[in-house]
């Protein structure tokens, strides 16, 4: 009977290993965009969405003409929403900023699979704020 028990587990647990292994893959997007407010209004740009777990890595490169001190730089935002539909993830901060003062507030990534349809946008205490709005496609 134990031997029996045995090989069921081991079966169980070697299904549940097979079905979970895709969830595990890195899921990737290279993004274009446009920032659609603030100082920087008009500008395009270029990122990379990687899925890792829970967590949405936004990879921003360097510039075209990198110096010393541009280098590429990644936001991380927490998953809310990852189907065959689509995304979401949010960033939330509650700082004080040496420039600014407190900054209250979350930053929402959301991209339709479907489409590649991309759009980040922001709530803060002093309002709301479109940020920028692009495509995507699947690596």
């Amino acid at each position: 009977m134990a031997t029996k028990r045995l090989a069921f587990g081991a079966i169980l647990v070697s299904g549940l290993c097979a079905a979970t292994a895709p969830a595990l893959a890195a899921e990737t997007w290279d993004c274009t965009f446009i920032i659609v407010n603030g100082s920087a209004k008009g500008l395009y740009g270029s990122a990379k969405i990687q899925i890792d777990g829970d967590t949405l890595n936004w990879q921003v490169p360097p510039p075209t003409k990198p110096t010393a001190e541009a280098k590429g730089t990644t936001f991380q935002y927490r998953l809310l929403q990852d189907n065959r539909i689509g995304i979401v993830a949010i960033s939330s901060e509650a700082r004080v900023d040496d420039n600014v003062g407190p900054l209250v507030g979350a930053t929402v990534i959301t991209l339709n699979k479907l489409t590649g349809a991309l759009r980040t946008g922001s709530v803060m205490v002093n309002g709301e704020h479109d940020i920028l709005s692009g495509n995507c496609k699947s690596k």
